[in-house]
Order: structure tokens, then C-alpha cells, then sequence
């Protein structure tokens, strides 16, 4: 597990990314929106001072140090909140026969709070489709998939790709529609336990990893209603 290290100049962070033995690592802005500035780096290559990513990119030290360090001006990313680094998470078991990879999948789980306590209202899936950095779903990651998720058992419902609907995994075959997402009383506890640390935060929206060593939060959003509704309008078509 990579230990906790303050990175406070360029010049720390680049020695750090060199002399750095433990990949893959995750890297993260503390602030940031639709997965500008994260990658999921598996390797530093020191022929060519470059930083190898999962979905088979090679991103030059400097420039990806430059970017994060406010040199570049980035939309939906605020340098001056801080970056991370952090272990790179495993799927359950049960995630990666789904869907075929060790790319981590997330469960968005949306709820309200107030002075009567909390209350889940929504949550939904992203499902990677491959080897990849994140689980976005877009034009630019079209083999990522969404579903719809119960919240009374956890199983996937309606599943659609950015074609339309789907109902098998199209890298391994298997049947989405039914398929019960592990842990999931323990992710929906997890999130309605954190709620409670943002009392004034009223609706949020948690995204949750189901891994091997069960449920982790990797953030919570204020903002998530308008990629909700773009999913539901695919889910409808």
C-alpha cells in the first residue's frame, strides 16, 4: 500500500514518480468533474521519462506534471485543491467474471438527508467496458455500459451502452438483467453512515467501488443530476 507522503513542488513529484516502486497507482484531482485529470498509471518507462496508463497511453512526466500543477488550464479542474495518489482498487470476484476486467466499476448511490435522517433514492451503475483509467461513459469510452440497480436487492436492471439497450456483456456474454451486485447492503449502510459527516449537504451522491475487500467510497458529488438524467434518457430510448 502506498504510505501517505506530502508532495508540496514539481520537483518533489518528479523524483517521486521516478524513484516510485509501487504500480500501478491511481492518480486523482481533489477536485475535478466527468474524470478530467485522472489516470490510472501502471508503469514509469525511464527511456523515454513517460508514464504508462491502462488504457495503453504513454503520457510524457513533464507534461502530465505540468498539467496538474496549474501551468495548463484545465475545465472542471481546480489545481489548487490538491492532487492524489492512490492504490489502484481490485472488482469482487464476481464483477470481474461479468464484465471481463480488473478495471473498477462504480455504483452511483443517490440520497437526501435532513433532520429526520437519511434516505436512498436512487442508484445506478457504470460498468467498465475494458482496460481503461476510469469508468466514464461517453462518446470518448464507448464500450463503458450503465444499469439501472434495485434498491431493495442490488440486482441490475435495464442496461444500456451509448447504442441503446443491452442486455448481455458484450466482452463476456453474460446475462446483465438479474445480476446481483455483491455486498450490497454494506455499500447503501456505507453510504448513509458518510452522509451524516455533510449534515448541510443535503442531496448527495456517493460512488461507491464493490471490491474485493468490499465496499469503498471513491466520492461524493453535489452535483450529479444532470448525468443522471442524460443515462435515463438512454435507458428510455
Amino acid at each position: 500500500m502506498i504510505g501517505t507522503t506530502l508532495i508540496d513542488s514539481s520537483d518533489t513529484l518528479r523524483r517521486w514518480l521516478r524513484d516510485n516502486d509501487q504500480w500501478p497507482i491511481f492518480a486523482k484531482p481533489s477536485y475535478s468533474q466527468q474524470s478530467v485529470g485522472c489516470h490510472n498509471f501502471t508503469a514509469y518507462r525511464a527511456t523515454d521519462d513517460a508514464l504508462l496508463t491502462a488504457s495503453g497511453e504513454a503520457i510524457a512526466a513533464a507534461a502530465f506534471i505540468d498539467s496538474i500543477s496549474g501551468r495548463v488550464k484545465r475545465p472542471y479542474y481546480e489545481a489548487a485543491m490538491g492532487y492524489l495518489f492512490q492504490r489502484v482498487l481490485v472488482p469482487h470476484p464476481d464483477i470481474v467474471a461479468l464484465l471481463g476486467t480488473t478495471q473498477i466499476s462504480s455504483v452511483r448511490i443517490v440520497l437526501i438527508q435532513d433532520e429526520h435522517g437519511v434516505e436512498i433514492v436512487k442508484a445506478g451503475s457504470k460498468l467498465a467496458g475494458g482496460e481503461s483509467d476510469t469508468d466514464r461513459f461517453d462518446e470518448r469510452h464507448p464500450a463503458g455500459l450503465i444499469a439501472d440497480v434495485s434498491l431493495d436487492n442490488g440486482k441490475l436492471g435495464i442496461a444500456a451502452s451509448m447504442r441503446g439497450r443491452v442486455t448481455h456483456v458484450p466482452r463476456t456474454g453474460a446475462a446483465l438483467g438479474g445480476f446481483q451486485l455483491p455486498d450490497w447492503q454494506e455499500a447503501t449502510a456505507l453510504c448513509a453512515k458518510a452522509a451524516t459527516m455533510f449534515p448541510m449537504l443535503r442531496i448527495q451522491h456517493w460512488d461507491v467501488a464493490l471490491t474485493d475487500h468490499g465496499p469503498v467510497l471513491l466520492e461524493v458529488n453535489d452535483i450529479g443530476a444532470i448525468g443522471a438524467a442524460v443515462s435515463q434518457r438512454i435507458l428510455d430510448a
